[in-house]
Order: structure tokens, then sequence, then C-alpha cells
């Protein structure tokens, strides 16, 4: 079970690996939705979509949830989101991945896969499915009750593979549905796209510019290498930024390149990209 927390914690601390320092500001001129502008950056970038991945994490300070209360929460979810099937339950599983495509092979499309952990001031549920167009749904519950901490999270990730159909509208829906329980909620969300071929990367400083450039976004720090390319930017057309070491920033752009793939990727995300890359 520690290793399962410990991978719990983990996945909690991406999300805010920047909290510490962090405060968020909210700005009073956008015409669009952070969701909708990303998207149409990354069309400006003309590189060949492999995935979405957005993010709604709600944090409840001094609040426990019951397996009994998870469970009503989880159904709320489900429901608001449209998820329907069979769930299959697993109770008291060791270390998982939350998202595990071999052990989701195994089940019809309309399975949930539901997984129960649960010891004296730990609670957990993780609900995972996947619907018939790729996209890929993970809900965890995490309460924890000890002598120096009290907390739950609701976290909602869903990862589209298949295009950019009801992104916006999903993510509208995920915030509505965290908003009942508490209003502490982070959102993130990235955009990864591929290009044929290493000269893609060898011209990305021009394709990240193009992409800036379109979100009006200023340069606040920029890492690169042989392989990789990274830059945090601040644009004020998205409606959210965080303050790290006294400036803000609310767009991450990098590339990098795989030899083995002969393939240039492309990440695109507000406010930081939170992946592996």
């Amino acid at each position: 079970m520690r290793k399962l927390i410990l991978a719990l914690i983990l996945l909690i601390s991406l999300f805010f690996i920047y909290a510490p320092a962090a405060s968020i500001f909210q700005e009073e001129y956008s015409n669009n939705s952070d969701d909708s502008l990303l998207i149409e950056a990354f069309k400006v970038s003309k590189a060949q979509l492999v995935e979405v991945n957005s993010n709604n994490t709600l944090h409840l300070s001094d609040e426990f949830f019951t397996l009994a209360e998870m469970n009503h929460v989880l159904a709320s979810i489900l429901k608001a989101l449209k998820i329907e099937g069979q769930q299959h339950i697993i109770d008291n599983q060791g270390y998982y991945e939350p998202l595990d495509y071999e052990t989701l092979q195994k089940y019809d499309d309309n399975t949930i896969i539901v997984r129960v952990n649960s010891e004296i001031g730990y609670n957990q549920i993780t609900a995972t499915a996947i619907d018939d167009i790729g996209k890929a749904t993970t809900i965890i519950l995490y309460s924890v009750d000890t002598s120096s901490i009290k907390e739950s999270y609701i976290i909602i990730d869903i990862v589209h593979n298949k295009g950019y159909k009801d992104i916006v509208e999903t993510n509208n829906i995920s915030n509505e549905v965290l908003s009942k329980y508490g209003d502490d909620i982070e959102n993130t969300m990235s955009i990864v796209g591929c290009y044929l071929g290493k000269k893609f990367f060898e011209n990305s400083s021009v394709i990240l510019d193009d992409i800036g450039s379109f979100l009006n976004a200023k340069k606040i720090e920029n890492v690169s290498d042989i392989s990789y390319n990274s830059t945090t930017l601040y644009s004020p057309m998205l409606t959210k930024a965080i303050s790290y070491q006294n400036k803000k920033v609310n767009l991450q752009l990098a590339t990098r390149y795989n030899e083995y793939e002969d393939k240039t990727y492309l990440w695109i995300a507000t406010p930081l990209i939170v992946s592996t890359y």
C-alpha cells in the first residue's frame, strides 16, 4: 500500500509542481477559453496530433471521505461525463498505473475498471474507462486522515487521441461537477503533436516562436540541448497564470527529437508541462 500512496503523491505533486512558490492570477480580459486558444495555437504548428491531456484537480483541506461518500461522488462524476458501463471492482490491489492499457484491453469498451484501496486513515478509489473513440478518462478520489494531515483530492484526467472533439465541453463539465464539492480547482491542459524527421527539430525555434506570437506571449525562460528545446512564456490571452520566482508564467512549449522513431515531438501546455517530455 505504501507504494500506492507514494505513486499518488507523485501524481498529485506533478499537478502542483510550482504550487509552493506560486500564486494564481485571473486576467480580466479574455475572449475565448484557454482550452480553445491552446487548440488554435496547436493548429498554427501544423503538427500531427498525438494526444490531448486535460486534468482538473480539486483539493479539499480538512476533509476526509468515507468509501461510501467516494462512491457517491464517483457516480455523480460518471453521470455528468456520460460514462456508462459495467463496473469491474478490484479491491486492495498493490501498485498500479491509473491508466493501464494492458489491463483495460482485457475488457469490453463499456467496462469501467474501479480500483478500491482502504486502510485506517486512508481511502482511494480510481476509476478508468475508455470509450469507443479512444478517449480515456481516469477519476481518482483520494483521502487521508493522519495525526499530521487531513485532506482529500478529486481528480478528473482525460486523454484524447482521436482529435479535438468535445475537449472544451468535457473540460467545462469536469469543472462544473468538481465545483459542487469545492472551489480550490487547478486546471492543466497539454497537447502533444509530432512531425516526421529531424529537420523540424532543427527548425523548432521558428515553430515555437510562431506559436508564441499567435498567443502574444513573452518569453520568460528558454532551455535547450542537442535533443530538446523548451520555452516558458507568459501570454495575456490566457486567463490564468502562476507566479514563479516573481515572474508570471502560463504557457510552456517544447520540442524533442526521437531518433528511434525519426520524429520530432511538440508539446504545448498551460500553465506548464506536467508530464515527462
